[in-house]
This record gives structure tokens, sequence and C-alpha cells, in this order.
């Protein structure tokens, strides 16, 4: 791999990624990267947030529920925390590492039925609601994502994201990698993770999103499956749609 540019270090170049449970040693360093990810791409450097604060406190609660030792990555663990640890070396050929992501998963839950209440916002409120939130800088890209929504919204209403929603499934609650570490591939190694790990358990991976990182994740083969109420971004209000990425998607009968 060639030499990239890292305002911190200059000029540097990745020589592996490794991914280990984080540690209350850790909790300063990932709520620093939090908010660094927050401020610099808030609608597609995380899952949804809730709010800023949010990562700190599920952080905490995870580290205190395993009596402040590494968290586990067992299957019956409630909170998983892993952080991606970076090898790299600069111009001089001096070997560093860096703490450059984290991940939060609540680990396998389910199968669920589906309400009514989820029923009515995934089917009919969650595709008008977007009829009147303008999400486009322009109408017709506004139209555009609009027949977008309303299309993936049927879809895993009646299709194969429908049926993947009663599924065990790992919940991705946050994942997010420093502004100057973007463009190695830690995100996606990260996700990859719970990939793997639906795959070991016959379960799925869930998420909440915001419709502007919509896209992104349905490029990774995730499927809208639900909405939730209705959040603000920038004075704008939009239901937020829970997305499921599952090894093998159930086949239409």
């Amino acid at each position: 791999m060639s030499f990239k540019d890292n305002k911190e270090y200059g000029k540097i170049r990745v020589k592996d990624i490794t991914l280990s449970p984080a540690t209350l040693k850790d909790a300063f360093i990932m709520s620093r990267l939090y908010l660094r990810a927050f401020e610099h791409d808030p609608n597609r450097a995380i899952p949804f947030p809730r709010c800023v604060g949010m990562s700190g406190e599920t952080y905490i609660r995870a580290a205190q529920m395993n009596k402040a030792k590494d968290l586990s990555m067992d299957i019956v663990s409630t909170d998983i925390v892993l952080k991606a640890m970076v090898q790299f070396e600069n111009e001089d050929r001096k070997l560093l590492e860096a703490l450059a992501g984290f991940a939060h998963w609540t680990s396998p839950d389910g199968p669920r039925k589906r309400t009514i209440w989820e029923w009515i916002l995934s089917t009919i409120v969650f595709p008008i609601c977007n009829f009147f939130s303008p999400i486009g800088d322009t109408p017709a890209e506004t139209k555009r994502q609009i027949k977008e929504l309303f299309q993936n919204q049927l879809n895993a209403t009646f299709g194969p994201g429908g049926k993947a929603y009663n599924r065990r499934y790992w919940h991705l609650r946050t994942i997010c990698v420093d502004p100057d570490w973007q463009g190695f591939g830690i995100g996606n190694k990260l996700l990859k993770w719970s990939f793997d790990k639906a795959a070991e358990s016959d379960s799925v991976v869930y998420l909440e999103t915001s419709p502007m990182g919509l896209n992104f994740y349905l490029a990774k083969g995730f499927q809208i499956t639900t909405s939730l109420p209705a959040i603000e971004i920038n004075g704008i209000h939009f239901s937020a749609p829970g997305m499921i990425w599952m090894p093998t998607l159930p086949q239409e009968k």
C-alpha cells in the first residue's frame, strides 16, 4: 500500500488493522473519536446517533456490566465494544499504532414480531412523511430519493426484508472512524465483523440510520424493514429507517 496523508502523522502507510475488545482505558480516546466523527459527518460516519453523548453512556454501561474487564465477544454477552487498532509506519519507517475506530453491538436478540404500530409506520407513515420532507438538494433529487425510499419500503415490508425482520439479530448501535483515518477500510472491517458473526449464529445485523446515510447501507446489502418515530436533522424532520443485513436473504415463495 502506498503512503497516504494523515493530519497528525504526515505521510503514513498502513501495515495492519486489528480488532480487539475495548477496555475502560480506551474510554477517553473513544469519546473524543466519537465526537470528531459526529462533527465531521453526523449522517454517515455512524449509524443514526440519538445524541452526541450516546456513545459514552452505552460504552460505560457495557464496561460496567463486564466489571471493567475486556468486553466479552461471547454470544451470551449483552454489549460488545470492539476497537480498531491501526499499525502503520511513517516516512522514517518508524512503526506506530493508533486507535482509529470502534463499534458497539448488542448481541443476538429475538426473534421478534412486528407490532401493528410498526407495520403502520413502515408501510404507510414512513413513505407519506417523506413526501412532505425535502431530503434532496433539488426538487428532482428529492423526487428521486422519495421514489427509492417508497419502493424500498414496499419491497422490505412484503419481500425478503420483512421476513428477515423476525430473525435473531445483532443490533449495531454505533460504528465510527476518526475522520483522519477514513479511507483505509477500517469501517468496512468493523462492519464485516458483525456480518461474520451473523453468519455463524444464523442471525441478521440490524441498525438504524438517517435518510442521508441510507444509500451507503443499501450498497452494503442492508434492506429497510421498519421505520422509527420522527427525528430531526438540521431542522428537518424525518422518519429513521431501520435496516437489516443477513447472510442469505430468504427466497420468495
